[in-house]
């Protein structure tokens, strides 16, 4: 059954959205499918969220390895492969990703048998914000412990260690600001990699190297090249004071970036979520 956008030709997503979901579903079995709008500035035109049946012989993570070519040719559009059940269960934990990708006013398709992925009359906002305010403070938590030890490897001149440290922090970052944009995270430990999956969200956050810059490219390389010689015993060229004190002033920047990214996802997430509570409430009214 189509829902909204694929039932209005005058949508400017109309002709691509319906040319992807035909293709989905020959490939997946799918229960659900939304089509929502990127919190930050984005690097393409939306995001399309798909929920796996449980009939599909594939888990959702493994749709991924043989649905690329489908994302490949469709560049304008981030996708996520989900169930239903995960969702559920990461709601619980503060992961709001549900509730502000995938409300009924962004139901492109869903399987005759489908119903809402998130009840809305059953949600405590103040409770979610408590969580999700909470998740975050421990996530960056992590990543300021891990910087402890940053100023004694750069007062002994160990710019391998201060390397590798740094490394770590824009690691749990990256991890922490996907996890809110995208409602995953990919648990790679190059920032190569970090980068290129959070640009799918996010392209100011997905560019705090900027691959068009060679000195901040270069400077991305050598964090990733120090990881591999800390965890591997690699032996790699040395790394210079330059390059940690860049890396130190993308940090910096990234932190704030992220801080200002959960300020602006937590103003959404109230204002929808009041929204939607508002809507609840007329129609018990009109229902009385």
């Amino acid at each position: 059954m189509y829902h909204n956008i694929l039932t209005q030709q005058d949508c400017p997503e109309y002709d691509q959205i319906k040319k992807v979901i035909k293709l989905l579903r020959a490939f997946i079995k799918i229960d659900a499918i939304y089509f929502s709008k990127h919190l930050e500035e984005p690097s393409n035109n939306g995001i399309i969220t798909v929920l796996i049946s449980k009939s599909n012989p594939h888990y959702y993570e493994e749709i991924y390895d043989f649905s690329w070519k489908i994302m490949k040719s469709y560049p304008e559009f981030s996708f996520s492969f989900y169930d239903e059940a995960w969702l559920k269960a990461e709601l619980e934990e503060g992961n709001l990703y549900a509730i502000m990708n995938c409300d009924d006013s962004q139901l492109l398709y869903s399987a005759s048998n489908f119903t809402s992925v998130v009840d809305f009359k059953k949600i405590k906002p103040k409770k979610l914000i408590k969580k999700i305010t909470k998740r975050f403070k421990r996530h960056n938590l992590e990543s300021n412990i891990i910087g402890r030890d940053l100023r004694y490897y750069n007062t002994d001149g160990r710019h391998l260690s201060a390397a590798y440290n740094v490394h770590q922090q824009f690691r749990y970052l990256f991890i922490n600001i996907s996890w809110f944009l995208a409602g995953d995270y990919t648990g790679t430990e190059s920032l190569e990699e970090q980068e290129e999956y959070l640009r799918k969200f996010s392209i100011v956050l997905g560019n705090t190297f900027d691959p068009e810059k060679k000195e901040e490219w270069f400077v991305l390389k050598q964090l990733d090249e120090a990881r591999t010689a800390i965890q591997w015993n690699k032996e790699i060229e040395p790394i210079t004071k330059e390059t940690i004190d860049i890396a130190y002033e993308k940090l910096a920047i990234l932190k704030e970036e992220v801080r200002r990214v959960i300020d602006k996802y937590i103003k959404r997430v109230k204002i929808k979520l009041d929204d939607l509570v508002s809507v609840n409430k007329k129609v018990s009214e009109l229902k009385k």
